[in-house]
């Protein structure tokens, strides 16, 4: 194998620049869903039947009235401007003027709602939470996956799944775009009195959900958090998990997040799993407009965001450390994001990524792109650069040297490197940032 080199170049005309802000929501309520007609009209909802509206891009937020204020909504979807469906909870609502008023659709005394998924005004799916009992002592948990053929007033049952003993099966979306395709995701845990177990769970369907067949993104993941499918061929799913913590009858593991983004071209016939284990926050949500440019959020206020369908994923700068719940992708010059706490922030995803892990923006930034990554030095430091592998070993280092000031070029020698997550550590003296990269 030939060595790596590292090759470093001065630039000019570049800076750093957070490509995200922070929008005033007007509310410290849990925001966990948004849905945007344009670049500056949409609507978000929350908790305590939170409902903001905007028509200026989110300079200004309005609340909206709505007849529930105890649900917390977690989902929202419009068919054109005016029709839409809100749920949360055990109650669906909708509105055929925009969201200006919302009546109740139907309401369940058992069962909440954790998905929606409308092709038309009529036909629709819905994912419910499910626990019957199983026996004297345990109960068994799961969801109902069901169909509406009259915009939501009544559903019939397609499918329930649910597992019997000390187990949890949760399959927390539907996902369809048109009224045959479509796919149903989540996962299950299982637990031995000692170890919990997790695995994932996803299904398609070519038949409207009369037949479904079991798919596989990736045997890493166990749970898929999020999906989104552009059409009936191209979708991409997020999700993960945390290993350690508390052992019974042993000594503690260290906490670990596990997290991945898969992607598909073919409807799911086969997938390509890129690993985010190294970048140690969970991924929540995921949106694209048409199939290039999408975002990822998680905890942590982390964003991840991509140009190229989802083969290279670049980090963001945040300015909140937060959880994000959701993300919509609503024009080529703005994407929106939400979260607790009243989290609003707004992007633009035509500025040029500029990528940072602990923000240190005035002393030290980097962004990644593809085969290189470009960092700042504001005044002539000592500069060293180690490249991980998604595992955290050391892959390459360029030992501490006077770099001068201005925009350093780092190459990074793809053709030597297997596919996979990496990530970059540049170091200048106690100044630390590390950048996010994917060789594809």
């Amino acid at each position: 194998m030939k060595p790596f080199i590292f090759i470093i170049m001065l630039l000019s005309g570049w800076s750093a620049s957070s490509a995200w802000v922070t929008q005033n929501s007007g509310t410290t309520r849990n925001l966990g869903a948004l849905h945007f007609f344009s670049a500056d009209t949409g609507l978000v909802v929350g908790d305590s039947g939170t409902v903001l509206y905007t028509t200026n891009g989110g300079s200004s937020w309005s609340r909206r009235p709505f007849p529930d204020s105890v649900t917390s909504l977690v989902m929202i979807q419009f068919l054109g401007r005016d029709t839409g469906w809100v749920a949360g909870g055990r109650s669906l609502y909708r509105t055929t003027n925009g969201g200006q008023t919302w009546s109740l659709q139907s309401q369940d005394s058992l069962l909440g709602y954790w998905s929606l998924s409308f092709v038309n005004g009529s036909l629709g799916w819905a994912t419910k939470a499910y626990s019957p009992f199983c026996g004297t002592t345990l109960i068994c948990y799961g969801t109902r996956l069901l169909k509406t053929t009259d915009g939501g007033q009544h559903w019939s049952l397609v499918d329930s799944s649910y597992r019997s003993g000390f187990v949890s099966e949760v399959r927390y979306l539907v996902r369809f775009v048109n009224a045959n395709t479509g796919w149903h995701l989540g996962g299950y845990s299982s637990y031995d009195g000692r170890f919990t177990t997790h695995y994932p769970l996803l299904s398609a369907t070519t038949s409207g959900g009369a037949t479904w067949t079991a798919q596989t993104p990736s045997s890493d993941l166990s749970t898929y958090q999020d999906a989104w499918f552009a059409n009936a061929n191209r979708g991409w799913v997020v999700g993960g998990y945390r290993t350690g913590g508390a052992v019974p009858q042993g000594p503690a593991v260290p906490v670990v997040v596990h997290a991945s983004i898969a992607r598909t071209a073919n409807g799911g016939a086969g997938w390509t799993h890129q690993d985010f284990s190294a970048f140690g926050q969970y991924l929540n949500a995921v949106h694209f407009l048409g199939t290039d440019t999408g975002y990822v959020v998680g905890s942590s206020g982390a964003i991840l965001r991509s140009v190229d369908a989802g083969q290279v994923w670049v980090q963001q700068v945040s300015p909140v450390t937060t959880s994000l719940s959701s993300v919509r992708v609503a024009s080529p010059t703005a994407a929106y994001a939400v979260g607790q706490g009243g989290v609003i922030l707004k992007g633009n995803p035509s500025v040029p990524t500029s990528v940072s892990r602990r923000s240190p923006l005035s002393t030290l930034s980097a962004r990644a792109l593809r085969g290189r990554v470009e960092f700042q030095v504001p005044r002539p430091l000592r500069v060293s650069v180690t490249l991980h592998d998604a595992r955290g070993a050391r892959v390459l280092h360029l030992p501490e040297s006077e770099l001068a000031a201005g925009v350093h070029r780092l190459v990074i020698p793809d053709a030597q490197l297997p596919a996979g997550m990496y990530w970059i550590e540049i170091r200048a003296g106690s100044i630390r940032q590390t950048v996010v990269y994917v060789r594809p």
